[in-house]
């Protein structure tokens, strides 16, 4: 059971519906939990004394990748979804992170406006593809990659084909955008999050000294 006085971070469901990984403060720092789709007690998968910060499960379900500062900065990890040691897969800075249908591990660093990096399944040094990803708006699908970026004060949405490399614009004039790009697995429909307004508050403090 989750203390009532956590803060959780919502999760992802893994790709055969079963489970639910989420991050929770419990009473220490972020660590990694997954509980069952249908409900029941959370489980406790990570407890080093730094953030565990989940992000995703590998496609077959059995890995889940989290980023933790246990080496200091963010980077990526991965372990077994049934519990285990965790092992450090980024060689540089790293948050959150994709598996290709291909193996390849996709991955942003933590800023506003992020690189994309690719880790090859077959290993070597990672390889930027893109720049200028806007709030972690990068989202993988079945043959490409959806996300937001900006020419001048335009914001765009944007189709990354993972074989040609290539780019094309789907969408521009999103307007200020905020993270949350999400879409289906065949690439149909897409959700991103939009700041249509904000208000400021003006308060008086009485008896001020």
């Amino acid at each position: 059971m989750i203390d009532a006085a956590a803060s959780t971070i919502p999760g992802m469901l893994c790709p055969d519906g079963k489970l639910i990984v989420f991050s929770s403060t419990g009473k220490d720092e972020f660590d990694v939990y997954v509980i069952s789709a249908e409900g029941g007690k959370p489980r406790r998968l990570t407890s080093d004394p730094s953030i565990d910060l989940a992000t995703s499960f590998s496609l077959d379900g059995k890995w889940i990748y989290f980023i933790s500062m246990r080496s200091g900065d963010y980077r990526v990890w991965k372990m077994p979804a049934a519990g285990g040691e965790a092992t450090q897969v980024t060689p540089n800075q790293g948050t959150q992170a994709f598996e290709a249908p291909n193996g390849s591990l996709y991955y942003l660093t933590a800023s506003i406006v992020s690189p994309v990096w690719r880790l090859a399944a077959s290993g070597g040094p990672p390889v930027k593809v893109l720049d200028g990803i806007l709030w972690f708006n990068f989202c993988l699908v079945e043959k490409g990659a959806y996300y937001i970026d900006s020419l001048g004060k335009e914001t765009r949405l944007q189709y990354l084909d993972l074989v040609t490399g290539k780019s094309t614009t789907v969408a521009s004039d999103l307007g200020p955008v905020r993270a949350g790009l999400t879409a289906t697995k065949d690439g149909r429909t897409i959700l991103f999050s939009r700041e249509d307004a904000s208000t400021d508050d003006l308060l008086v403090v009485e008896n001020f000294r």
